[in-house]
């Protein structure tokens, strides 16, 4: 099942098993509407539903409910599955976090929290603005972590269907724009909370911070997951300088990798392994390249490299059996399924676009791309106006 589905006007995409047939499908946010792909890229006879959402701040496959969710800016909830859409208008919102069937929503100095319907289910006022915002669960409560803009970060509890207090409240030196609520190993206690800022990474426990870390460049982003799989919780950092670094619950440094500059957004899934079997990769999004490293538990390292050609709007990180899948949408907002082929070189050789598919004429044209390794000679000439460079690539 390789395929392109060429679509103008793509926002956003999310992936989940809409018909239930054991296959992720896409769900689509485009300028005409909402739209679902069947795993093979076929659309869904019932979509589009035609709802503009062009400002979209959260989304995600909500599998208890077994629907496509996403917030935008702007106010407006909406779902939708196989059988039709629903439009909520909850508020505008400059942060949203979609967990389980709640939707929790910071706006200024407010949190509102909802249901996946927009109906809402409480609301904390503070006294200051919100920068940051994360949400996990424990199975029976929701704990959100907040990041202040005076450097204050506060773990709160929410129970169903609308009990909410503060567990605590701390201090920190940087402003703490990147928020994650987790446990060390099992689901049971207080969970950590670990919020980066700056250049420096916190984990706070019970309002206390436990340890910090500075990785040396301003922070772009933050994750926690096992990612893997030794029982313990792992935090993915990237910065500005281009570096994706892995830090095991206490944060020492496990690993890390200069992937260049610019990485807008980094993903992590399950990724075919040398020979049999799975091992954990990370993928790096930047603008016109996606790079995928491969986790062993004690360093990173380059798998492969992928020239999009594009701008980046929003990639899906996937995998069936022994390839890995993205699903990129590019800088003419086409949605295109790349599934690379899991040959193992230090950089992609071939992999393979199937472009062209049309449902009424089934034509596949499949492409394969080598990519060469350059090597790159940088000259400059100071002495001559406007500091004039040149940039060799020679094979």
């Amino acid at each position: 099942v390789y395929w392109t589905y060429d679509k103008s006007g793509v926002i956003a995409i999310v992936a989940g098993d809409i018909d239930l047939d054991g296959s992720d499908d896409i769900g689509i946010v485009a300028e005409d509407g909402l739209h679902i792909l069947d795993s093979d890229g076929t659309p869904f006879p019932e979509t589009p539903y035609a709802v503009q959402l062009s400002d979209v701040i959260a989304i995600k496959y909500v599998s208890t409910a077994n629907k496509f969710v996403a917030l935008s800016s702007s106010g407006q909830l909406v779902s939708w599955d196989s059988k039709g859409s629903k439009v909520a208008s909850i508020g505008s919102a400059s942060l949203g976090k979609i967990y389980d069937t709640y939707v929790f929503v910071a706006k200024n100095n407010i949190l509102r929290i909802y249901d996946i319907n927009g109906d809402e289910k409480t609301s904390v006022e503070f006294y200051d603005n919100i920068v940051g915002l994360g949400v996990n669960s424990d199975g029976g409560s929701y704990f959100i972590a907040i990041g202040f803009d005076n450097g204050d970060v506060s773990l709160l509890k929410f129970d169903v269907p609308d009990t909410i207090m503060r567990l605590w409240s701390t201090s920190i030196e940087v402003i703490p724009r990147f928020v994650s609520v987790t446990w060390r190993t099992s689901v049971s206690g207080l969970p950590y909370v670990y919020v980066a800022g700056g250049k420096t990474v916190y984990r706070l426990y019970y309002g206390y911070v436990m340890g910090l870390k500075s990785v040396g460049s301003l922070i772009r982003s933050l994750e926690t997951d096992d990612i893997d799989e030794n029982g313990y919780v792992d935090i993915i950092v990237s910065t500005e300088l281009g570096e994706v670094i892995i830090l095991d619950y206490s944060l020492g440094i496990t690993a890390s990798y200069s992937v260049g500059e610019e990485i807008l957004k980094v993903l992590y899934g399950d990724i075919a392994s040398y020979g049999s079997g799975y091992s954990s990769g990370v993928l790096a999004i930047k603008d016109f390249e996606e790079v995928l490293l491969e986790f062993s538990g004690s360093s990173l390292a380059l798998r492969a490299k992928f020239l999009t050609g594009n701008r980046f709007y929003s990639t899906i990180f996937d995998e069936i059996k022994d390839k890995i899948l993205f699903y990129p949408v590019g800088g003419i907002n086409q949605l295109k399924n790349l599934i690379f082929q899991a040959n193992f070189s230090k950089y992609i050789k071939h992999f393979m676009v199937i472009t062209d598919r049309d449902t009424d004429n089934p034509d596949i044209h499949t492409r394969n791309h080598t990519i060469l390794e350059l090597s790159l000679i940088h000259i400059s000439e100071p002495t001559r106006p406007l500091y004039i460079s040149y940039a060799v690539f020679c094979l």
